[in-house]
């Protein structure tokens, strides 16, 4: 089996050297004898795995684990960037390397002087083993100590090529340059699209109050005369049936390459992909360069480049391993930094929510959460995010006063901060409060904060179906599919599965394709929903046999839905897979029985709302409204009083 290469980080490879060509990886520039060359992002990456290997053979492979992450590329895009590397010794007189091509295994780098091949003078080290990505998979705990080391190994090499580099306070203005993106093999099918891309941006990032200086060349060089902090640029082409988007988000001042975004889509399929693709990149923009503002320390270009990955990864990839892993990096280049200390909290506590995850993992990640939360809020109070993550610290099926609590505070220190007022639309809905939870969405509608682009519409969606609205809420869906149309598939599949009448469900259904969803619920809820008037009119008990297997949670609404309460609080009471999830499928018209049944107080006393009503006097919309069906507060009080006497 092939050795496996580490993959290259280019912000915090050191410059290294080619025979007499000298390369900077973080500012992506090629130079030799007064000449210089701009290398292409990719393109850099490779000669820097080449040149890591002197003399030794690269396979394709390794090639693409390194540089492409071990996506799925075409042959067409890894020969397109060899060609690329091959053409920048052609940029040089004479040209000072060769890329061999070693038939059925890989390409090898030479270097040529006078005619002779030579070794490489010098070439940069390997990123440490513990500082690769997590498509490698290994225990983020055996690592930790190790990928901190690392990070801090990279800052200081980062930072020894730079003589002199200190915090650039005022110049940190936030304002950007666009450059016009580069349609790369003139295709005048994409030379629209190159166009539009660039407009997209800018009207994005101008509508969340980024500061923009559009540039019509395809590269700019020298100071920028509006003084811009960053540069936005990047080529868009066709790579056989696929169109690909590379972006390029630089420091003005030092040429430092901060991030490389590349985005994708099939060429049949190009409608609104420059919208989506702009509103993406403003979105990972957004995220950093809001919490800056938020901060009274300046960030250098290493720890802003650090931050802007750890945001690609997380709000455009929804990658929450890469995302926790850079914000290791992060917090350890910049410890005293109470932005990136609550960055790496909420990373941390999205990712003891994932189901991969063992007991001693989630439980290290939950306190590793609340501390660091706790510790970003004394070396600033005024850090919204940090109340955010200490709301996310708790588990989703406890401790809501608390998490209720730490939500309002973000709210007060930033009312217009996004990811923290979806959190509280989510909470909202799973305590029954629905009538506050639309309020709160209807502002998230009406945002123009890039980070959320569609969770507005989707909770929204979510609490006009839980209220019985389903057609507002499929126009929310309607709308959020011109802003992110991947979560839109997900959100029109549970709007159909769960909340849809039978006949409109079924029809969309046919609609939808399969893919992305599983098999075996596709088929379940097909065959419930085409049952399901008829079961309703049998009075039927349980499921169809094709539903055997789909979740607890999928299993208890449809039990529901059909009115076998009986079945449905057996289920709950019998099954520890029915968690909080369950909570946000509750309290609609078409889960009535279930809510109004007085067994629903002991419930939900398994969950700690209860105590929340009580201790909190927000009780849900259904216990105040005229015709309640229970007194709420008095079953509540008899629910805790028989919990006291329980042993």
């Amino acid at each position: 089996m092939a050795e496996t290469i580490a993959p290259v980080e280019l912000a915090s490879e050191p410059d290294f050297e080619i025979g007499a060509l000298s390369l900077s990886p973080s500012s992506c520039r090629v130079s030799s004898g007064g000449q210089e060359q701009h290398a292409e992002p990719r393109v850099m990456q490779v000669l820097v795995i080449l040149a890591r290997r002197p003399g030794q053979t690269v396979t394709r492979d390794q090639l693409i684990e390194s540089c492409w992450g071990g996506r799925v590329v075409s042959d067409d895009a890894v020969n397109r960037v060899l060609a690329q590397v091959r053409a920048v010794a052609r940029g040089f007189e004479p040209p000072p390397f060769a890329l061999e091509t070693v038939p059925k295994v890989g390409f090898r780098l030479v270097v040529k002087e006078a005619g002779a091949e030579i070794p490489v003078n010098a070439s940069p080290a390997p990123a440490p083993a513990s500082a690769e990505r997590m498509w490698l998979r290994p225990n983020p705990w055996a690592v930790a100590a190790a990928a901190s080391l690392a990070a801090l190994l990279g800052a200081v090499l980062f930072w020894g090529q730079q003589s002199g580099s200190a915090p650039l306070g005022a110049r940190q203005n936030g304002r950007i340059e666009v450059v016009r993106f580069e349609n790369r093999q003139g295709d005048a099918a994409l030379q629209g699209f190159a166009g539009d891309l660039g407009d997209s941006l800018i009207r994005n990032l101008t509508r969340s109050s980024i500061d923009t200086v559009p540039q019509t060349i395809p590269r700019g060089d020298g100071s920028s005369p509006a003084g811009a902090e960053l540069r936005v640029a990047g080529s868009v082409e066709r790579q056989g049936e696929t169109v690909v988007a590379d972006v390029q988000i630089l420091d003005r001042e030092t040429g430092l390459a901060l991030t490389f975004v590349q985005l994708t889509r099939p060429a049949k399929d190009l409608a609104g992909f420059a919208n989506e693709a702009g509103l993406d990149i403003a979105g990972v923009l957004s995220c950093a360069l809001e919490d800056r503002k938020r901060s009274a320390k300046p960030m250098d270009p290493a720890v802003l480049a650090l931050y802007l990955n750890t945001c690609d990864a997380f709000v455009r990839e929804g990658n929450v391993q890469r995302a926790l892993e850079t914000s290791q990096r992060l917090v350890a280049a910049a410890p005293r930094l109470a932005i990136a200390q609550a960055m790496y909290a909420i990373m941390q506590a999205h990712a003891f929510r994932e189901s991969d995850r063992s007991p001693a993992e989630i439980a290290a990640l939950t306190k590793g959460a609340r501390e660091t939360a706790l510790l970003a809020l004394k070396l600033n109070p005024d850090t919204p995010k940090a109340y955010v993550a200490l709301a996310l610290s708790y588990p989703d099926d406890s401790n809501w006063l608390e998490r209720e609590q730490a939500l309002v505070k973000a709210r007060a220190t930033d009312p217009n901060l996004g990811p923290g007022r979806v959190s509280y639309v989510n909470l909202l809905r799973r305590v029954g409060r629905l009538r506050d939870a639309a309020k709160l969405a209807n502002q998230l509608v009406d945002s123009v904060d890039p980070r959320i682009a569609g969770a507005g519409q989707r909770s929204l969606a979510f609490v006009f179906s839980q209220s019985g609205d389903v057609a507002a809420a499929k126009e929310m869906v309607r709308q959020m599919e011109t802003l992110d149309p991947g979560s839109a598939f997900g959100a029109k599949w549970i709007l159909a599965s769960y909340w849809e009448p039978p006949d409109e469900a079924l029809a969309d259904l046919k609609n939808m394709p399969a893919t992305g969803i599983d098999p075996r619920s596709y088929v379940c809820v097909q065959k419930y929903l085409a049952e399901l008037p008829g079961r309703l009119a049998a009075k039927a008990r349980g499921l169809p046999q094709e539903c055997e297997h789909v979740s607890a949670v999928r299993r208890a609404v449809m039990l529901i839905r059909e009115g076998d309460v009986d079945g449905a609080y057996g289920l709950v009471d019998s099954s520890k897979a029915v968690d909080a999830e369950f909570l946000g499928f509750l309290y609609g018209p078409a889960t009535k029985a279930f809510w109004r049944d007085p067994r629903f107080m002991a419930f939900a006393d398994r969950f700690g709302l209860v105590d929340y009503w009580m201790n909190s006097g927000h009780w849900p919309d259904f216990c105040t409204d005229p015709g309640a069906p229970y007194d709420c507060q008095a079953v509540a009080a008899s629910v805790r009083a028989t919990a006291k006497r329980a042993p």
